[in-house]
């Protein structure tokens, strides 16, 4: 039986020039998310041997979030009778284009136009959820440029603040999107210049239909720990286990360089999009209702401790103890082995090794195993 889909596309936004300087020339096109949408979906449906109908729908436009999201409505109207009609709805959004995407769909679920839609996909790539990085502001503010500008630029430290109207509505249109069994996939990549870890992997919330995942750019070269470090860290958060703080405590020493960093690389791998497919498509929503869990933190006036660090991994190791299901004492060991073959060849990372050094003489039995 074939299968209607309807594709979304949500773009971020199109920096003025001091921004270009800092993430580099655009924050790609909702066409471009698109098109590499389908294609992951249309090789899941050869997978699964279904036949797909997929109807795309490239939303374009500027402003501020709340007048983005009013103006995407609108272009929206003439796709009501569509989105009515469909099977699978997938909407594909990057950075500033995060929140907008959470708002509009949850005001087309809150008006019964997706009543009938039997899986709903949400993929956020390098999402501003918890802003951008503490201090960019100051920095990214700059009087000759427009006031409007800088509002729409501004805006995205209000996220930092779980206070401010935009960090209170986020969280109420995602209660309407996890209470529609929307499943969401939140995709960071490691070395962002602009948006911290733990921001675009909205750290705050979880929910079972909260999947994380990190992306990390195969010409970076990244140290082997990290990425193991990151892989377990993902596994525990995905599972609804505590990180203890370890993400927020990490994202600073990941912060990529004006020239290297991930922003605007994170939505051309083809990965990325094909994890949001399968979130989507391959598990099972829900049979009770379960309410997100929220952690408000406020970013803006979060002053990172690096003798916080190794406190927070302890406690980290310790949740990862708790998985039953896997080898978690070898994976611990391997981490540690990693740890003790790591030769870091950047300031950051540098510091990072020093903050932990406390692993290089670790083994289970400190932990209590």
């Amino acid at each position: 039986m074939k299968k209607k889909a309807v594709v979304i596309g949500i773009h971020g936004f199109y920096p003025i020039k001091m921004v270009r300087t800092l993430i580099g020339e655009a924050t790609g096109s909702s066409t471009k998310f698109v098109d590499e949408t389908v294609k992951s979906l249309t090789q899941w449906g050869i997978d699964s041997n279904i036949e797909l109908d997929i109807e795309t729908i490239a939303l374009e436009g500027e402003g501020t979030i709340f007048e983005k999201v009013n103006m995407m409505l609108t272009l929206l109207e003439n796709s009501i009778e569509t989105l009515n009609k469909c099977d699978y709805l997938f909407v594909s959004s990057h950075s500033l284009g995060v929140p907008v995407a959470i708002h509009v769909l949850s005001r087309l679920i809150s008006a019964g136009h997706l009543d009938k839609v039997k899986k709903i996909g949400l993929l956020s790539m390098a999402g501003i959820c918890l802003g951008p990085f503490s201090g960019l502001d100051s920095k990214l503010t700059v009087r000759q440029y427009s006031k409007r500008e800088n509002d729409v630029l501004l805006e995205l430290f209000d996220f930092q603040d779980p206070d401010s109207s935009q960090s209170k509505e986020l969280i109420r249109h995602m209660r309407v999107l996890l209470r529609k069994n929307v499943k969401m996939t939140f995709v960071g990549a490691i070395d962002d210049q602009l948006v911290p870890l733990y921001s675009s992997l909205c750290a705050q919330v979880n929910h079972p239909n909260i999947f994380r995942s990190v992306y990390i750019d195969k010409k970076s070269k990244q140290p082997e720990f990290l990425i193991e470090l990151l892989k377990t860290l993902m596994m525990i958060k995905n599972l609804g286990f505590n990180d203890c703080e370890l993400l927020v405590e990490l994202s600073t020493f990941l912060r990529g360089s004006t020239t290297n960093g991930s922003h605007c690389k994170v939505f051309n791998d083809p990965d990325v999009y094909n994890t949001a497919i399968y979130n989507t498509l391959e598990t099972h929503n829900l049979t009770g209702g379960q309410n997100l869990v929220l952690k408000e933190v406020n970013f803006k006036e979060l002053s990172i401790n690096p003798y916080h660090l190794p406190w927070c991994l302890r406690g980290f190791l310790h949740e990862v103890l708790k998985v039953k299901h896997i080898n978690t004492t070898e994976l611990l060991l391997r981490l540690f082995d990693d740890f003790s073959q790591w030769e870091p060849n950047t300031k950051q990372y540098k510091e990072l090794k020093y903050c932990i050094e406390v692993l290089d003489s670790s083994n289970l039995d400190d932990l209590g195993v």
